[in-house]
């Protein structure tokens, strides 16, 4: 299939945030990484906002998508919980990382993940309630540890060992 103008923008964009930052993109910035002007930039998002928007958009339906290939359209909850994990078991990349810590600056933004969130990430609410929740997310937790780890600590997590937290955090999953 062949990749939109728009989708390239926005891909191209992403790399261009992780190899700089959010705070340095710009439409001259943009239009130099893409090759198009910045008329033909403006054409399809036409303010920074919409591009930003466009981003946290397009990496949210890729990670859904990555989900649904996992689960398939699993209604069960914990089947949706083991493919969250399996998601987040590589190591987050740089611009995707800059963009979910970007996304609260934003309701917008914070929409695009929400509405794959619900889909998948477990609910905290009643957690002090049930030990199940609790259970639940605490795996959530695990895994989204996992998600950051080589972005917070100095030590670096193998393939080998990002294999066996997979499988220590997929056995945590508990039963009904």
């Amino acid at each position: 299939m062949r990749t939109s103008k728009k989708e390239t923008i926005l891909r191209t964009a992403i790399t261009y945030i992780g190899e700089n930052s959010i705070d340095a993109l710009s439409y001259d910035s943009l239009a130099e990484a893409t090759g198009l002007s910045k008329s033909g930039l403006i054409y399809h998002f036409p303010s920074k906002h919409e591009l930003l928007l466009g981003m946290h958009e397009l990496l949210a339906a890729d990670w859904e998508t990555e989900l649904l290939a996992i689960a398939g359209d699993s209604a069960a909850p914990l089947e949706r919980l083991r493919a969250v994990v399996i998601t987040l078991t590589d190591n987050v990349s740089r611009p995707e990382l800059l963009l979910l810590i970007d996304a609260p600056s934003h309701p917008d933004f914070l929409n695009a993940w929400r509405r794959v969130n619900e889909r998948w990430i477990p609910s905290a609410e009643g957690l002090e309630n049930s030990a199940h929740k609790r259970a639940v997310y605490l795996v959530q937790l695990a895994a989204d540890g996992l998600f950051v780890h080589d972005y917070i600590h100095d030590e670096v997590l193998t393939t080998a060992q990002r294999q066996a937290m997979l499988e220590t955090i997929l056995d945590l999953i508990p039963s009904l």
